[in-house]
């Protein structure tokens, strides 16, 4: 169910927003400073509006919940997905 905001829509929408918090990861930014310099100079034209960093920041914080609803959903179409048994790689070595 979309969330209902009131007031004016935002210039970045939620899709747009996980779309340059995946590519930001995807692509190994871990700074959001450095990430949103590089996506001003290079990924400007893909976007209607790219936010400065704590614009950023903020909106990437408060959509938490969203994330993690998405994490969930595509998990959830991994074959394995109803498996008993899950192993967790935490990527550190």
């Amino acid at each position: 169910m979309p969330r209902r905001r009131i007031g004016r829509p935002p210039k970045l929408t939620d899709a747009e927003l996980l779309c340059l918090a995946v590519a930001q990861v995807l692509l190994g930014f871990p700074s959001a400073r450095h990430w949103i310099r590089f996506a001003h100079a290079r990924l400007g034209h893909l976007f209607r509006y790219l936010p400065q960093q704590s614009a950023y920041n903020k909106r990437l914080n408060a959509a938490g919940p969203l994330i993690s609803r998405v994490i969930e959903a595509l998990a959830r179409q991994v074959p394995t997905w109803n498996d008993d048994l899950r192993l967790i790689d935490s990527g550190r070595t």
